[in-house]
């Protein structure tokens, strides 16, 4: 049985059954709106990214019933990706799908990165913070995870669905008062963070809990992936490669500024063609009506400052397919 979720996930699951063909007895896969692939065993299930909508609950109460429903001693292989969070999302109630998007929308547009993002959302769904493990009940499920986050953290990737969590209630209201937004939250899911807050509502699973036994993960690409297949490339074609710093964080206009400054030192220094190679996951404040693409952003800023240099160029490019909200991987 197969089950999945992110913006790689038709991907992985064509590979999942050209490597295991019939042995494959069905599954449900969630992906963005556009991201399929043709597959004979596992069905494909589009919705909005990266704020959900109905057809994100529809498949997050899809993938549990498959998951409830798979016999005792069925073997459960989940493919997850950037983007399994609001691909796949079952709200705790009284919280209702509209509910969740627009916290989700509130979040990004104040700047949130996938850590703050994560341990909010993570408490508002029954798909997330390893309560998928507990739906299992005890099946042997082997999660194969592309990473779009530092360090890989496995409780971080499409939120962690077979994962502990070492994120509390507390910590997720904690996010809410760092960007002061108790007032613009709706209503049930300020009701439901603060009751989790108090003590009021049981934790999602720990380290230690017993949901876990069976479950192994395993991480197969990540950033420092992409960053060598780039540098291979970059040295392929006679180009002189540095790899600078895979862990570029904060606001994308600032990061740009920083990236600007090292080309341009290394322009002044270079007596032929280089390539630097940077990574990381930047956030982006939205002010008005801009959809908030970060990649975009960065290459926005960026260009302002480059304006006039002729040998500069600069490629900024989402890793996990596309860039926010937007339907092109940067700029």
């Amino acid at each position: 049985m197969v089950v999945g979720a992110g913006k790689a996930a038709a991907a992985m699951a064509a590979q999942a059954e050209s490597r295991l063909g019939t042995r494959i007895s069905g599954g449900v896969v969630a992906v963005k709106d556009g991201h399929v692939l043709p597959l004979d065993r596992i069905e494909l299930l589009e919705a909005a990214h990266p704020v959900p909508d109905e057809r994100s609950q529809q498949n997050g109460r899809r993938i549990r019933r498959v998951i409830a429903g798979a016999a005792p001693e069925a073997e459960i292989l989940a493919l997850f990706s950037g983007g399994g969070s609001a691909l796949m999302i079952d709200p705790i109630p009284p919280a209702g799908i509209a509910d969740l998007a627009q916290t989700t929308d509130l979040l990004l547009r104040a700047g949130a990165d996938i850590g703050q993002l994560n341990a909010v959302r993570k408490h508002l769904s029954a798909t997330h913070a390893g309560r998928l493990a507990r739906v299992a009940a005890g099946r042997r499920v082997q999660v194969v995870a592309i990473s779009d986050v530092l360090g890989d953290d496995l409780s971080t990737i499409a939120s962690g669905p077979f994962c502990p969590d070492p994120s509390t209630w507390a910590d997720a209201a904690a996010v809410i008062d760092g960007f002061g937004l108790w007032r613009e939250l709706p209503a049930p899911v300020a009701g439901i963070l603060a009751r989790g807050r108090d003590g009021e509502l049981e934790e999602t699973p720990k380290p230690g809990d017993a949901a876990f036994d069976r479950v192994r993960h395993r991480v197969v690409a990540n950033l420092q992936t992409a960053a060598r297949a780039a540098s291979a490339k970059a040295e392929s074609l006679g180009i002189r490669v540095r790899s600078c710093d895979l862990a570029v964080t904060g606001e994308a206009e600032a990061a740009a500024e920083r990236l600007v400054r090292a080309g341009r030192a290394e322009l002044a220094r270079s007596g032929g063609p280089f390539c630097l190679i940077y990574g990381g996951e930047t956030v982006v404040r939205v002010r008005g009506r801009g959809r908030g693409g970060r990649c975009q952003q960065l290459a926005l800023r960026a260009a302002a400052s480059m304006a006039g240099e002729r040998r500069l160029p600069l490629l900024a490019a989402g890793t996990d397919g596309t860039d926010g909200p937007t339907d092109a991987a940067g700029a």
